[in-house]
């Protein structure tokens, strides 16, 4: 386990923080694959640090995995997650923030992209989908699907429970 991320283990129950970005470009969300181990998408981010804000954790994240700085917009939605993943029952905090990237990035044409996460030897795919088309990809949580079809206009405070 990562050292100073807010992430506990008792027994089989993880608890994490994690901020995470909504990147929307042309009707198209930006979401990111671990080609190793992951079978499904998730929207970029990580794990908060402890003394971090979530706005903090989303700019370093975003500095680190797509080697890219970013203007972090506003929070869309606080998540309580609940879910079972590798044999451990998950409770994840997430913020979800809207995320802009510099209007030469290079991540706004066509991929895939890959980023990485040097601290634990990561490599992962980042691909455009379009957010109409996004109820035959495996994302989660599963609620994203449908909420990034319509973004709220004010913070969102949603519990979740996937299977």
């Amino acid at each position: 386990m990562l050292t100073g991320v807010l992430v506990f283990d008792r027994g089989d129950q993880r608890f994490c923080y994690r901020a995470a970005a909504v990147i929307l470009d042309r009707g198209r969300v930006l979401l990111q694959e671990d080609t190793l181990a992951s079978p499904f998408w998730v929207l970029p981010g990580g794990r908060m640090e402890h003394g971090e804000s979530g706005w903090e954790c989303i700019a370093r994240e975003m500095r680190e995995e797509l080697e890219e700085d970013v203007t972090v917009e506003r929070l869309v939605w606080f998540v309580e997650n609940f879910f079972e993943h590798q044999g451990m029952k998950w409770h994840e905090v997430g913020l979800y923030f809207l995320v802009a990237l510099a209007e030469n990035s290079r991540f706004l044409g066509e991929g895939p992209h890959w980023g990485v996460e040097t601290e634990i030897d990561l490599k992962f795919r980042l691909e455009w989908h379009d957010v109409e088309k996004l109820d035959g990809v495996r994302l989660l949580p599963s609620f994203l699907p449908e909420r990034l079809r319509s973004l709220p206009a004010q913070i969102e405070y949603v519990v979740h429970r996937d299977s």
